[in-house]
């Protein structure tokens, strides 16, 4: 494959991704809204903010790192099971706590 022709599939690529994840986004966004009002926001405040367990706005955690620590728990905060909260579902929450920007 030539250079041009890797460059232009690249950018073919990436922009089907940046469509796709302006949408996925606003639709996890409001997914994970409901999801943290069900599972989070007892502990962690209405909006993120903090209650009786840490702030999570700003959001520090990338998807990831939010599975991780919802799969093992925290401090006081027990481990979550996939029974209970998909990785899809934690996923939508970050895209959630992140559409509340920074706390300030």
């Amino acid at each position: 494959m030539t250079a041009y022709k890797q460059v232009f599939t690249a950018l073919i690529g990436l922009s089907a991704m940046a469509a796709f994840s302006g949408t996925t986004v606003a639709a996890d966004a409001k997914k994970g809204k409901e999801v943290f009002e069900r599972i989070c926001a007892e502990c962690h405040g209405p909006m993120g903010e903090g209650d009786k367990g840490p702030p999570l706005v700003p959001l520090l955690h990338q998807p990831d790192g939010m599975i991780a620590i919802a799969r093992a728990g925290k401090g006081e905060m027990p481990p979550w099971p996939r029974a209970t909260v998909s990785d899809d579902e934690i996923r939508s929450v970050a895209a959630y706590l992140k559409s509340l920007g920074d706390g300030s």
